[in-house]
């Protein structure tokens, strides 16, 4: 069985919005930009990318979802960003 990468699907979703090869309104492309910025930089969040495949598996295996690189990004936004723990001591 093949595996699918949800996180990399939702990735090329992202620069393909990007790069103009998918015509989306502006507040997604503004939200795609966001997130390839926040993927760079140092902030206070991180990317749980096991989250992206585990919601991505439930989409298609439990729900019964066709799971389209806009499905991946939306899921990638909801729930792959998580708040860093912070070590107080």
């Amino acid at each position: 069985m093949m595996r699918v990468h949800y996180t990399r699907k939702a990735n090329e979703f992202v620069n393909a919005v990007l790069t103009g090869k998918i015509e989306v309104d502006t507040d997604l492309k503004e939200a795609c930009e966001r997130h390839k910025h926040q993927l760079k930089k140092d902030s206070g969040k991180t990317f749980d990318h096991q989250e992206v495949e585990r919601i991505g598996w439930f989409l298609k295996n439990i729900g019964g979802v066709d799971v389209t690189p806009y499905h991946c990004f939306m899921a990638a936004t909801v729930f792959g960003w998580k708040e860093r723990e912070v070590n107080n001591g």
